[in-house]
């Protein structure tokens, strides 16, 4: 989405989803059954120094290992979708 938009404005999302499901020629309801909802947290800190947390240790182990994390988690996912589409397209 980034590649039109980069503010995950909810209208082009849903004109690319109607474009995805046109060219699927498939209802919404069974590809949706591939879909995992992996929610959003977001918390705004108050900080003095925004620049700070480049040179904390802590901060980027942090991020490293919940960014392998989530790179774990995308993997399974993608394992999981491709089982789910492989039996969706055995139902056709």
């Amino acid at each position: 989405m980034s590649k039109y938009n980069t503010t995950g404005d909810g209208m082009l999302t849903s004109a690319v989803v109607a474009s995805i499901i046109k060219r699927a020629s498939r209802p919404l309801s069974e590809m949706a059954e591939i879909f995992t909802s992996i929610p959003q947290i977001l918390i705004n800190v108050k900080v003095e120094d925004k620049e700070a947390w480049k040179k904390s240790k802590e901060v980027i182990d942090l991020i490293d290992y919940y960014s392998k994390q989530i790179n774990l988690i995308s993997e399974k996912q993608k394992y999981k979708h491709e089982k789910k589409i492989k039996k969706i397209e055995n139902k056709k």
